[in-house]
This record gives structure tokens, sequence and C-alpha cells, in this order.
């Protein structure tokens, strides 16, 4: 699911694939980058006397950087900036006396800057939003059995998204934000609505849920509210 949502989002890279003369040349462009390494781009080709030139904009100053061949690429880097600003760039080849644009429509690509996430921050995200919405389908499958669990992985699944909501989301816009030892962000910053949404939906899934009036439908609709709100937000890390 997050793989599919990583394809609709609006920072997944642009690829493609065309030819020089007969040679494949392959790309993949970032929309997105993290931390204070400065920025790769690297093109694959097996055209040892091809140049490259990578260009990036920021604030109307346009800067240029010849990129280098080396093992199948060339690349060219440039510096990481403050998190939160933006970058446009392109990337211009020139073969037997001929350029050859990337992106190919003449466009930029334009980049965001976030700070470092930690990996351990990183895996916790995935792995509290990946178990909040497994145990979520989970509790809606048990009104198929008899011995219904239905109260038991409702508490699990809000004890997961309260804590992926309220603790581990904030603290990965904070690294995300480089606000950590630097400065104190507004309070809406930190919290993503739809990390919000799932502990509010599973607050009062719970309530419903354990209203025996109201329990089997309850066990249904919530579910479906957490996969909806899922759906509908962009995802990025």
């Amino acid at each position: 699911m997050v793989y599919i949502k990583n394809l609709t989002s609006e920072y997944y890279p642009v690829t493609s694939t065309f030819g020089i003369e007969g040679n494949k040349i392959s790309y993949r462009l970032d929309k997105i980058h993290y931390g204070n390494e400065p920025f790769k781009v690297m093109i694959l080709t097996d055209l040892k006397d091809i140049e490259g030139k990578l260009i990036w904009k920021q604030d109307d100053i346009i800067n240029t950087n010849e990129m280098i061949y080396n093992n199948r690429t060339i690349s060219a880097t440039f510096p990481a900036y403050n998190p939160l600003t933006k970058v446009d760039y392109q990337v211009i080849l020139s073969y037997n006396d001929k350029d050859y644009k990337i992106p190919r429509d003449d466009s930029l690509i334009s980049l965001k800057f976030f700070g470092g996430i930690p990996t351990v921050v990183k895996w916790l995200h995935y792995l509290l939003l990946i178990g909040g919405l497994l145990f979520s389908i989970r509790t809606g499958l048990e009104i198929f059995n008899e011995n219904r669990k239905s109260k038991k992985f409702s508490v699990i699944v809000l004890s997961t998204f309260t804590v992926y909501g309220i603790m581990i989301n904030p603290l990965k816009n904070s690294y995300k934000l480089g606000v950590i030892n630097n400065s104190v962000p507004e309070i809406t910053a930190l919290f993503d609505l739809q990390a919000v949404l799932f502990a509010i939906i599973w607050i009062a899934g719970i309530l419903i849920i354990f209203n025996k009036k109201y329990s089997s439908a309850g066990a249904v609709i919530i579910p479906t509210l957490t996969l909806l709100n899922f759906i509908i937000f962009p995802f990025i890390l």
C-alpha cells in the first residue's frame, strides 16, 4: 500500500530512458532530499566521451557544475540547503556537438530539502503505520469469527495509532524540519492531519465497538474510514 502511495506522490522521482546514437541513457531525478549531504545526480550511460552540466537555480541565482564520467555513470553534485528550501534543476548532456536536455521536455525539476531523519525513527514510523493499518483490517475481519476479538484488536489499533500520531510522527517531523536543537516550531507543524485523524477515528471506534448494539457495524465502518484516511492523504516520509 505504501509503495502504491509513493507512486502517486508529488515527490515521486522523474525516471526515463532515451537513446543517443543507439546508446541508452537512463536517469532518475529526485524531487526530495534529506540530510546535509550534497545532492547528487547520476545518469547511466555507456558513452565514455559524453559531457554534461548540472544546472540548478535557487532564488533566481543560477549555478552550474560540470559532470564527471566514471564507471558507466556521469554525475555531479550541488550543496544541500536548509530544510524546506526549494531548488529547480536540470541536466544538459553534450555528445558529438549535440545537446540533450534532461528532463526531455526542457522543464526543470523542483527539489525540496528536508533535514535528516534517523533510521530508527524511519523504521518506527513505517512499522507503526503499517501495523496500525493491518490490525485495523484484522479488526474488521473479526465479524466473520464466532468468538470475535474485535474489542481486543481495536485496543491494539488505538494504542498503535496513538503512539504513531502523538509521539513518533511529531518526532519525525522535528528532524524533517531541522528544528532539533535549533528552534521551537509551531505545534501545527509537528502534527500531520492524517496521523491525528487515525487516533481520532479509533477513539470513536473504541466507543462504538465496545457498545454491544453497534459493535458489528463499528467493526466494519471504523476500519473502512481508516483505509480511506490513508488513501486520501498523500504519503511522504
